[in-house]
């Protein structure tokens, strides 16, 4: 696990106390791009140690669904509880990653993951950011996201 000197603090601190929320979530955040499944353990005990956390909830609702774990639907229901629009949009990116891993994409989770993403933009979460979040792909095809990320001037 060469995570380096963040990872041996974070390690350290959890051989004293394995539940540790931030030393969980600090591993989680240090694996998360690299080794998504080592990282998702991490995620879980952070949530366990201080369900709220809305950092580690919304880590562990995006290593769901990047891994295709359909819990991270029950992750997303929890995040919009109390939407922010970085709530919203980070609710959205975990059903968009969930929607790349099925063979069939569910057209209601496409649904509400393009309902996510509009309302996150909605409340003033950047378009620029949209635009360019590589987690959105599975979205990009969709014409109502085509209409939020077209260039302002373009439209007809």
């Amino acid at each position: 696990m060469g995570t380096g000197r963040a990872g041996a603090d974070f390690r350290h601190v959890l051989a004293d106390d394995p539940t540790h929320p931030i030393a969980n979530l600090g591993m989680a955040r240090l694996l998360r791009e690299s080794d998504p499944a080592s990282s998702l353990p991490f995620a879980d005990r952070a949530v366990e140690g201080d369900p709220t956390r809305i950092d580690a909830l919304e880590l562990r609702a995006w290593l769901r669904g990047r891994l295709g774990d359909p819990l991270a639907v029950a992750d997303v229901d929890r995040l919009v509880q109390t939407p922010t629009p970085h709530r919203l949009f980070n609710a959205g990116c975990a059903l968009a990653l969930l929607l790349k891993s099925q063979p069939r994409p569910d057209p209601k989770l496409t649904a509400r993951a393009l309902d996510l993403i509009g309302r996150a933009l909605e409340t003033g979460f950047p378009a620029e950011l949209v635009r360019d979040d590589p987690d959105l792909e599975s979205l990009r095809s969709h014409p109502t996201f085509g209409k939020w990320v077209e260039p302002a001037g373009s439209q007809p």
